[in-house]
Formats: C-alpha cells, sequence, structure tokens
C-alpha cells in the first residue's frame, strides 16, 4: 500500500463554482415538501452554501489527518481512509437496469449528483424533515464532493451492479463460513434475525436501541465509535 494525500487541483474547485453558478433549474412540479422528489427551493439554498460558504480545503485538511492508502485490487486503484463512516427511489433497480446511464448526469451536472444524493439522505434520515437535521450540512457536502472530485459518482456503483445483475445467485446473501471470526452489529434486529445470522457467524454483539439511521456513523458518530469500543471490550 502507497500513502496518499487528497490535493485537489484549484482548477477543479474553479470548474465546480463556475458549473454551480450556470445551473439551469427545472420548474417545480404540484406538490409539497418532498413528495416529488427534492424540492427546487431546498435544492437551490443548498447549491448556493456549496458555492459561496462551504470551505472544501478546510474539510480536504480534515481529511488528510487521517492516515490514507492507495492500493491495486484487482487491477484497480483503490483509496482506503481509515474511519467508520452509507422504502423511497429504489436505488438497487435502477443501478441494476442501467448504472452507466445514470453516471452521466452525476458526473457531468454537480447539482444533478447533489439532488441525487439528498434524495438518499432525506430517504434514510427518515426520523427529521431534512437531512440536515440529523447530519452537519458540510458533512453532506463534503461526501457530496468526494464523489464529484474524484469523479467516481459512477463507478461507485460497479461492486453492486456485479453483486445484483452478474452473480449468478443476482443478490445479496448471507455471509458464510466465518465462525472463527466473532462478529457485532450496531442495531440487533429480531430474534428471527438474530437466528438467521448465527446459521453461519458467531455473534457475540447485538445490542437493542442504539440511536441513529442508515448512515448512522454520519448522524450518531459518538455512539457508533462507543458501540465499536463495546464490541472489541467484549472480546478482551
Amino acid at each position: 500500500m502507497t500513502p496518499f494525500r487528497i490535493d485537489i487541483p484549484q482548477s477543479d474547485l474553479d470548474d465546480l463554482s463556475d458549473r454551480l453558478a450556470r445551473t439551469r433549474w427545472p420548474r417545480s412540479l404540484p406538490g409539497t415538501g418532498w413528495s416529488r422528489g427534492v424540492p427546487v427551493d431546498y435544492l437551490r439554498e443548498l447549491t448556493q452554501h456549496w458555492a459561496s460558504g462551504y470551505d472544501w480545503r478546510a474539510h480536504e485538511a480534515r481529511l488528510n489527518d487521517l492516515p490514507q492508502f492507495v492500493t491495486e485490487i484487482d487491477g484497480l486503484d483503490v483509496h482506503l481512509l481509515q474511519q467508520w463512516m452509507s422504502g423511497g427511489v429504489d436505488h438497487h433497480a435502477l443501478l441494476r437496469a442501467a448504472p452507466q446511464t445514470f453516471s452521466y448526469t452525476w458526473n457531468d451536472s454537480p447539482v444533478g449528483l447533489l439532488a441525487w444524493m439528498m434524495q438518499k439522505f432525506k430517504e434514510f434520515t427518515m426520523t427529521v424533515p431534512t437531512p440536515e437535521q440529523a447530519i452537519d450540512r458540510d458533512h453532506l457536502l463534503t461526501n457530496v464532493s468526494l464523489y464529484w472530485f474524484t469523479g467516481t459518482s459512477g463507478t461507485s456503483s460497479w461492486p453492486m451492479y456485479e453483486r445484483l445483475t452478474v452473480a449468478n445467485d443476482g443478490g445479496f446473501a448471507w455471509p458464510t463460513g466465518q465462525r472463527r471470526v466473532p462478529s457485532g452489529v450496531y442495531g440487533g434486529g429480531s430474534a428471527l434475525m438474530r437466528r438467521l445470522a448465527e446459521r453461519d457467524n458467531t455473534i457475540v454483539h447485538w445490542p437493542q436501541g442504539n440511536p441513529g439511521s442508515h448512515f448512522v456513523a454520519m448522524d450518531e458518530p459518538l455512539a457508533h465509535a462507543a458501540d465499536i469500543r463495546a464490541f472489541f471490550k467484549g472480546l478482551q
């Protein structure tokens, strides 16, 4: 593995600012709130913050405080960051159908990418009216910015496409053959789910009632870190 630091060229930042300023906004569809997708007024205001209030260099520096590496797996460069961080629109169905098609918008339009990401954050932070009430606004924009500057919004879907469409079993499955490795989860489910998990795994950590949504490492980082410590403490 090779040590790595993030260093986005200033020309990429200037290009992003120019694209955001030239956004061709659609008209609002009938309906209220998020019933038809990300509201135009909401996204316009968030885009304005991305363009003039958000400081990428500050967040780039924070990310570079963390150990990072690049390695090659199956001929592809993989970036590793040592940090615990992922109803509605069927993301799996879209990527199963045509991941390359959607990547054109995500890779060419920063607002197109932002709209898609905020749609997903909204769906998975269902306990609050807007995503930034669960996750800091600049944290959300750092996540989107990383996809934008690295041009990986499309390629990030490749593993899912391979798993859902190309693999022989055509879907996800419980991991098997891991009994020698103690396993734990952040949010334990029903007794039935635990029995299913225990068929092929040695479950030693199955807490109930931990806070957070799908993106628990982003919206509940302290609780998530505490639970990870509790898991490893139980193995001592």
